[in-house]
């Protein structure tokens, strides 16, 4: 197998040179079929000779005989079969095979090298699934909990939704943070184990509130306006009162109306009145 190829679990990634193990294999294999025949051969003789015997056609000596053989004929057939075994795993020993299925990563054996007993042949990854490793902070820890929605995003192209499988009840060595692990379906292998990865998790909702981005908010001293434009195309400030801030954004909690035009670029520059152009762009 080459660098980057999927194994299924089991499959062989390579082998060392092992035809003493194959050769052996195969004897072992013909000795057990011997030592089978040999105990079957005495096994229907020991069974002629026990019923010789019961009509006194035969000595105690020659069933006792007969009985021993028989017994010598398991026992060599049960130590062909443990050698068989021990052929095989030694046949197996010589053959890479996958533990688990998944993507061959950090191939550095090169056929013709020596490989020493316990180094590492290479590194299988399964990237179908990805677990990321994260933390937070005292203030959040509490909010979360096991099966979790969480939001993991790769820049601006790649969105993936994944769930909290995992929470550290005490905080990882040298940080502050409590340890979060968060699992995740890569079903098209875009993501790739080492890359930096943002993760939202939304530990509190809200339903049916009106919001703005805090950037359109005029505050004046302490009152806060808003500019929203009338079917003439005028103008006007509204006073509003905030609630929560998140992300950027602001919740109305008075003085805005649904399915008002609420101006969103140039609001330094309006004042009361003015009439303005309203411009539907594709964004």
């Amino acid at each position: 197998k080459n660098l980057g190829d999927w194994v299924d679990a089991g499959e062989e990634i390579g082998r060392i040179d092992n035809i003493d193990y194959e050769v052996q294999l195969k004897q072992a294999k013909a000795n057990v079929l011997s030592a089978e025949a040999s105990f079957k051969a005495l096994e229907l003789q020991m069974q002629a000779t026990e019923t010789l015997y019961k009509e006194k056609s035969v000595s105690e000596n020659e069933y006792m005989t007969s009985h021993s053989n028989l017994q010598k004929a398991q026992a060599a057939l049960d130590g062909a079969e443990a050698a068989l075994e021990l052929a095989k795993k030694n046949y197996n020993n010589s053959r890479f095979l996958a533990p688990v299925s998944g993507y061959i990563a950090d191939l550095q054996l090169e056929v013709g090298e020596t490989v020493t007993t316990g180094a590492a042949v290479c590194s299988i990854v399964n990237t179908k699934s990805l677990i990321v490793n994260t933390g937070v902070g005292e203030s959040d820890i509490a909010y979360l909990g096991r099966g979790q929605e969480v939001v993991v995003r790769y820049t601006d192209t790649i969105e993936r939704k994944g769930k909290i499988v995992g929470i550290g009840i005490k905080k990882s060595e040298n940080t502050a943070n409590y340890p979060v692990k968060i699992e995740l379906s890569n079903p098209d292998r875009l993501l790739f184990p080492g890359m930096i990865v943002q993760c939202s998790i939304a530990t509190k909702t809200w339903k049916n509130v009106l919001y703005v981005s805090q950037n359109n908010v005029v505050k004046e001293y302490d009152t806060h306006y808003l500019f929203v434009v009338d079917e003439e195309g005028t103008a006007h400030r509204k006073r509003v009162v905030l609630g929560d801030r998140i992300d950027g954004n602001v919740i109305i909690n008075e003085g805005l109306q649904p399915g008002a035009a609420v101006v969103t670029d140039g609001v330094e520059n309006l004042s009361e009145g003015t009439a303005v152009e309203i411009r539907i762009t594709n964004d």
